[in-house]
């Protein structure tokens, strides 16, 4: 198991990626809906064909 010194590190990096993409998709005018939407459409085109 991680220690909690590496879950912590962890945390940081995955926060921070997912900080960033918010802030680029505001950015981009990029509503925080639309990628949300855009997995729900693929998920339900892969069960289609599944």
């Amino acid at each position: 198991m991680a220690t909690l010194r590496e879950r912590q590190g962890y945390r940081e990096r995955v926060l921070t990626a997912l900080y960033e993409a918010i802030e680029g998709n505001r950015l981009l005018g990029v509503p925080g809906r639309k990628p949300r939407n855009d997995l729900r459409r693929m998920e339900t085109e892969e069960e289609e064909r599944g």
